[in-house]
């Protein structure tokens, strides 16, 4: 009887622990920083005038939103746009602008002249405005996030890239954007629609699904640490340099992400809501910037970790 009692005890000891634990490590998923250190973030992003289905004009407009930001930024662009970026930057707010042609980015070399012009054959999206240069831009951007980790010039522990003209409204304008930040270390990034069961098959852990025609992961906003970066690095142009190897499109920076993330244990998704229309009704259409929200605070999401289902796992 003696031992029952006993065991009935450490029965309802372990279990009061485990779901205080629970509660515990699910209060603290969310790392919120001291509202003094806009830098504990690093935001990087770029902006080239290139051929696009927006005009320059229309970048500016946003990029008044995006530059008007408090959180410290490293921006890529060309000699000839320093000035107009600097313009649009509040006065006392931590900027550092790279120059650097398109020609130079890792990714324009990783194929020669008639290489690209077979890439942008097989695009089926070539006549809305596509072409090697945006290929480039959306493929450099891990190159670029990559970079400024390691040079780190405002001593940042979190980065993240952010398309330039990815800040649509003024509603937020002059505030911080980088507030919250997930517990587990990872690769974050927004999932659009989850993987099917057929996407989801490896074989000998490689992904063969074709990603080049359907949406799994949003591009316009990859978060992450030092290390988690570096890592992101290598399994990405690994990635893009075996898709080149069986000829495969390489232009949408979202399929290399999504066999990126299938291969590994990095990723940490966001879902993607739908948005409503004026009336507030739900439509079909995802909402692409909600990363937005989810960096600012304004909603409290589990990121899940692909090819990890337990809760508790911590990289």
């Amino acid at each position: 009887m003696k031992h029952l009692t006993l065991l009935i005890g450490l029965t309802l000891v372990s279990f009061f622990l485990f779901t205080a634990y629970n509660l515990i490590m699910k209060a603290s998923r969310f790392r919120n920083i001291d509202v003094s250190n806009n830098c504990y973030a690093t935001i990087v992003t770029a902006y080239y005038k290139i051929k696009s289905k927006h005009s320059s004009d229309q970048y500016f407009n946003w990029m008044k939103n995006f530059l008007s930001l408090q959180d410290c930024m490293v921006v890529y662009t060309t000699e000839d746009l320093v000035t107009q970026i600097r313009e649009l930057r509040p006065e006392g707010y931590p900027l550092e602008i790279v120059t650097r042609p398109l020609e130079s980015f890792k990714v324009a070399q990783m194929l020669d002249f008639n290489g690209w012009t077979k890439q942008e054959g097989l695009d089926s999206e070539l006549d809305v405005g596509h072409s090697r240069e945006l290929y480039w831009i959306w493929n450099e951007k891990t190159a670029l996030l990559h970079e400024v980790s390691q040079v780190n010039p405002f001593q940042s522990d979190y980065f993240a890239w952010l398309d330039i003209g990815a800040i649509r409204q003024s509603s937020n304008n002059r505030e911080r954007l980088m507030n919250n930040f997930p517990f587990q270390k990872g690769i974050l990034l927004l999932e659009i629609l989850p993987f099917s069961e057929e996407e989801l098959v490896l074989q000998n852990g490689t992904s063969y699904a074709d990603f080049s025609k359907v949406n799994r992961i949003g591009g316009g906003m990859i978060g992450g640490e030092k290390e988690e970066i570096q890592k992101w690095f290598n399994i990405y142009y690994s990635t893009m340099e075996r898709y080149l190897r069986e000829g495969r499109f390489v232009g949408k920076d979202q399929s290399v992400m999504a066999t990126s993330c299938l291969e590994t244990n990095l990723c940490l998704l966001v879902p993607a809501p739908n948005i409503t229309d004026l009336l507030g009704r739900h439509t079909t259409d995802k909402d692409w910037f909600f990363l937005q929200s989810f960096f600012r605070g304004d909603v409290k999401i589990l990121p899940k970790r692909q090819n990890i289902n337990n809760i508790f796992y911590i990289s």
